[in-house]
């Protein structure tokens, strides 16, 4: 009598009928140690890594918008207190988000694609963070 050969985790898995979904990675994701933010279709803009550990993103929890509509930058001047008019900035350990698909909708902005890897800058003048929409 053959000794029978061991199934391996992988040969049982098969037998029941599932197939391997190998991870496919996104081409189209920007990767940037460079401060910047990502507007996606929903009108959440994420900031970056380079932009939290440059502008200390993590330790602001609030957040104002302006508009330069001869310009289309968009600048946030981030605080540490509530203040009328304010975005929330929604955080975990990896992610700080705000959602402003109004202030996006109210300036005409295109919301179709994302926006993604989009330099951020401080302007010195001001003190704001600013971004070409």
């Amino acid at each position: 009598m053959a000794k029978q050969k061991k199934l391996t985790q992988e040969d049982m898995i098969a037998q029941e009928g599932f197939e391997l979904h190998e991870r496919e990675y996104n081409q189209d994701r920007v990767y940037t140690k460079e401060p910047a933010v990502t507007v996606n279709k929903s009108g959440s803009t994420f900031f970056n890594r380079g932009s939290m550990e440059a502008y200390g993103i993590p330790n602001y929890r609030y957040i104002k918008l302006y508009f330069d509509k001869t310009n289309r930058r968009v600048g946030m001047l981030l605080l540490d207190k509530r203040e009328q008019g304010a975005y929330t900035i929604s955080r975990n350990k990896k992610v700080h988000v705000f959602n402003a698909r109004n202030f996006y909708r109210k300036n005409n902005t295109d919301l179709s694609e994302a926006k993604k890897g989009i330099p951020l800058n401080r302007c010195e003048k001001t003190g704001l963070l600013v971004f070409n929409i």
